[in-house]
């Protein structure tokens, strides 16, 4: 018998609840988003909200590299190689000084020591890193002291599964 489809309205539902764990990550989300932009001063801002269906391939994404890059719902759903690859190729979907902030659940194995360290390895030192009370969830913010890389339009970054 086929799994049925993931109903994604009920998995959201939990960010309704002030005391659920997908609310306090989310919040968590919204003031390191809050920082980044108020650190990048007056004047627009490009951002990109990070959409696993279109964002999974470069040719998904603008060449206008954004300051701000949300990777949030993606890192729990890909596998280590695809997390690793996605970080390496962040960036050339960065502008120079680029706030990324991403997510990953404690689910085993753990991978945010190795997201952390990765993302150190390409440019991006850590600004925060906070996990829930009971580290059910993690939410980190880097930001790319590296140049920017050329951008390769095309190229696959991740894939998702369930």
């Amino acid at each position: 018998m086929k799994d049925e489809p993931r109903d994604w309205f009920e998995w959201h539902r939990p960010y309704d609840d002030p005391a659920s764990d997908l609310a306090g990550r989310l919040l968590t989300v919204q003031r390191h988003v809050v920082r980044a932009l108020d650190e990048a001063g007056t004047g627009p801002v490009r951002s990109s909200a990070s959409v696993p269906a279109r964002a999974a391939t470069c040719s998904a994404w603008q060449p206008d590299t954004p300051e701000l890059v949300l990777v949030c719902g993606v890192f729990g759903h890909a596998t280590p190689d695809d997390i690793r690859n996605t970080i390496r190729c962040l960036p050339m979907l960065c502008a120079a000084g680029a706030t990324v902030v991403w997510t990953r659940g404690r689910a085993e194995p753990d991978m945010r020591p190795a997201i952390r360290t990765w993302f150190g390895e390409e440019g991006f030192p850590e600004l925060a890193f906070e996990s829930g009370g009971d580290h059910s969830w993690g939410v980190g913010a880097n930001r790319l002291m590296a140049p920017p890389k050329p951008f390769e339009r095309g190229m696959r970054l991740f894939t998702l599964f369930d």
